[in-house]
């Protein structure tokens, strides 16, 4: 699986994890598991809808979620969007 992080999604997540390295560690961890499967069900893995339609989230911590895409039919590119609390990327 190739997983690009796109220019909004770095921006984001080096304001996030500026001061949490536990939460750099955790996402790391959660995604070497979406790697493994994006479906797996500890990462909550959903499809968005409304405004987001078409794109997916995964969770990391309790208020922590990625946003993402998949770029291709077999699922195997990712493209991550988004990371942050539930209210800030929805």
């Amino acid at each position: 699986m190739q997983i690009e992080p796109s220019k909004s999604f770095s921006k984001a997540f080096k304001k996030r994890t500026a001061r949490d390295k536990p939460l750099v560690e955790l996402f790391e961890e959660k995604l070497t598991k979406f790697i493994e499967n994006p479906y797996s069900p500890e990462l909550e893995t959903h499809k968005l809808t409304g405004r987001l339609d078409g794109y997916w989230a995964f969770s990391v911590a309790f208020d922590c979620r990625v946003v993402f895409t998949f770029t291709d039919s077999s699922r195997q590119k990712i493209i991550l969007h988004d990371i942050g609390k539930h209210d800030e990327v929805y």
